[in-house]
C-alpha cells in the first residue's frame, strides 16, 4: 500500500519504504492538487492554468503533460495505476490502494468520539504541505 502524507512535508510510503523524493518541483504541487481534489475528474485546462496561472494556456498545458509523465515515473508501480487521465481530464484513480493522511484526518476529525479526535491530533504534524507557497494550496490549508 502507498501511504501519502500531506500533513506537514510530503512523505510517500511504499511497502514500509520511503519513496525518494526525486520529482522536478512543480510535480509535488501536482500529485498534492490531484489528491487534495480526488473526488472530482479535473479539466486539464483548469488545472494548468491553476499550476502555471501566468504562463499561456498552451505552455501550461505542455507543462502539466510533463509534469505527469514525471509523476508517473516517480510513483511506485502498482495496479491499478494511480492515476486516470485522457486528452480533456486527470483524476487521482479512485480504485487505487492507498492511504492518505488527510483523508484519515477528516475522517476522524468528524468523529465526536474523543479517542477519534486524539488520532486526528497525532496525524498533525504541521500545517498542510507546510514548504509549499502556491496560491491554491492556502483554501486548503486553512480548512
Amino acid at each position: 500500500m502507498l501511504r501519502i502524507h500531506l500533513i506537514g512535508s510530503l512523505r510517500l510510503v511504499w511497502r514500509d519504504r520511503p519513496v525518494p523524493l526525486s520529482a522536478p518541483p512543480k510535480t509535488i504541487p501536482l500529485l498534492a492538487y490531484l489528491l487534495l481534489n480526488r473526488q472530482h475528474s479535473l479539466e486539464r485546462a483548469a488545472l494548468a492554468f491553476t499550476l502555471w496561472p501566468d504562463i499561456p494556456e498552451k505552455d501550461a498545458r505542455a507543462n502539466l503533460r510533463r509534469h505527469l509523465h514525471y509523476l508517473r515515473k516517480w510513483l511506485p508501480m502498482a495496479e491499478p495505476a494511480w492515476l486516470c487521465a485522457n486528452g480533456e481530464s486527470v483524476r487521482w484513480n479512485p480504485d487505487a490502494v492507498y492511504w492518505l493522511d488527510v483523508a484519515e484526518f477528516e475522517r476522524l476529525s468528524a468523529d465526536a468520539n474523543a479517542a477519534a479526535l486524539d488520532r486526528a491530533v497525532e496525524l498533525y504534524s504541521g500545517d498542510l504541505l507546510a514548504n509549499l507557497c502556491d496560491d491554491w494550496i492556502y483554501p486548503d490549508r486553512e480548512r
